[in-house]
C-alpha cells in the first residue's frame, strides 16, 4: 500500500502517530453518540435554515406576480 494510505499504521514519526489517534478518538466519539444524536442535530440545522430570510429580490428579479 501507498504510504500516504489512511488505512496503514503511521511510521516511526511521532506526530503521525498522534493524528492517527485522534482521529481514531474522534471516530469513536462520533460512533458512540449513536445515530438519534446526529439525526436530532441535523433536524436542529435544517429548523435553522429554513427560519432563515431568503434575499429579496431585486427589481430586475421581480416576478410578474
Amino acid at each position: 500500500m501507498d504510504r500516504s494510505d489512511p488505512r496503514t499504521w503511521p511510521s516511526n514519526d511521532g506526530w503521525r502517530w498522534v493524528t492517527k489517534i485522534v482521529g481514531l478518538l474522534l471516530t469513536v466519539l462520533a460512533i458512540s453518540l449513536g445515530a438519534p444524536f446526529w439525526f436530532d442535530l441535523l433536524n436542529k440545522f435544517m429548523v435553522v435554515r429554513s427560519t432563515v430570510k431568503p434575499r429579496e429580490k431585486s427589481r430586475k428579479e421581480k416576478s410578474k406576480d
